[in-house]
């Protein structure tokens, strides 16, 4: 985990995660995408695009990059892909049903 401009940003090794400042680890949202991601296909800049293997390098080159790119307007137009949803359902202990991909 590191942090620029008050942002914690941290990797669970497929993906690297950022937590704006202000706000819980909890609402922390996906940064990096892969590359046959439907967001690249529109256009995701190529810079967020996860290496494989992912380095610390990379991760510390894109959440810079990702600092300056995200107050575009080009960067509006992608939703943020949040983790929250699921980790509050699972901590409610609710059962979550399989995704249609995963069936």
């Amino acid at each position: 985990m590191f942090t620029l401009d008050g942002h914690a940003f941290e990797t669970d090794g497929r993906h690297l995660w950022v937590t704006p400042p202000g706000t819980a680890r909890i609402d922390r949202f996906k940064v990096s995408r892969y590359l046959g991601d439907r967001s690249v296909r529109q256009g995701y800049p190529r810079e967020l695009i996860r290496p494989e293997p992912m380095t610390e390098g990379w991760a510390r080159a894109a959440a810079a990059f990702w600092l300056e790119w995200s107050t575009t307007a080009e960067a509006a137009a992608f939703a943020p892909v949040f983790l929250d949803h699921y980790v509050r359902q699972l901590e409610a202990g609710s059962v979550l049903a399989p995704a249609a991909h995963m069936r």
